[in-house]
């Protein structure tokens, strides 16, 4: 009579145990989907600005005094290195 009772306690463990596995399973999945729509949320926000940030950015060097060639080569850069080449025309950028 003793070895079914532990047998009992044994699968009651296991069972446990899986529940445990899975609610942890599920836990991990929610926290990574959480993730990711607090990462879809930012870059919704952040690519807008961005481009509101580039148009002026390329209206104003287009607006400056510098040459042709000078315009040219800054609005590529603001075009092709998208943060840094903001970065960069900020400072370094004709006025």
């Amino acid at each position: 009579m003793f070895l079914p009772i532990s047998g009992e306690i044994l699968a009651a463990e296991n069972n446990y145990l899986r529940s445990d596995r899975e609610r942890e399973s599920f836990l991990d999945g929610l926290s990574q989907l959480i993730a990711l729509g607090v990462k879809k949320m930012i870059e919704s926000i952040l690519g807008p600005l961005h481009l509101v940030i580039a148009i002026w950015a390329i209206l104003t060097i287009l607006k400056s005094r510098a040459g042709t060639g000078a315009k040219i080569l800054w609005v590529l850069v603001v075009l092709l290195l998208p943060l840094i080449g903001l970065i960069i025309w900020y400072f370094a950028g004709p006025k």
